[in-house]
């Protein structure tokens, strides 16, 4: 699988991806985050990129039902991983676009991203 939530701790959703992310395992986390946000009012999320290495270029991406029903729950997004997805995954995010903050941080930081999603 080339995404997982691997907990829930302090409002906080930390999910794992690796490898290429399929859409149909990218549908499953937000299924998953879901039901999680759907028994609190808001969380934030911590995506770590360890081994990341990109989308997969099948699948129904234009999916946006989970952004329409749980935006309004998330309070920020960190994403981490290597300083080459950066762009791409603020873009993938929509950075800019959604109404709450995301940051993305270098792997060595991971514990300052987890700082910046408590500060929310």
């Amino acid at each position: 699988m080339s995404a997982e939530i691997t907990g829930f701790v302090d409002g906080v959703i930390t999910l794992k991806l690796s490898g290429k992310l399929a859409q149909k395992d990218l549908a499953a986390v937000q299924q998953r985050a879901a039901a999680i946000l759907d028994q609190y009012e808001s969380a934030s999320v911590l995506a770590i990129a360890d081994g990341f290495e990109g989308w997969e270029k099948s699948g129904s991406w234009d999916d946006i039902s989970f952004q329409v029903m749980h935006d309004q729950q998330i309070a920020r997004m960190a994403i981490v991983g290597d300083d080459k997805w950066k762009d791409l995954a603020l873009v993938f995010t929509g950075q800019g676009v959604r109404k709450f903050p995301i940051k993305y941080f270098p792997l060595s930081e991971v514990e300052h991203a987890r700082a910046w999603l408590k500060d929310s």
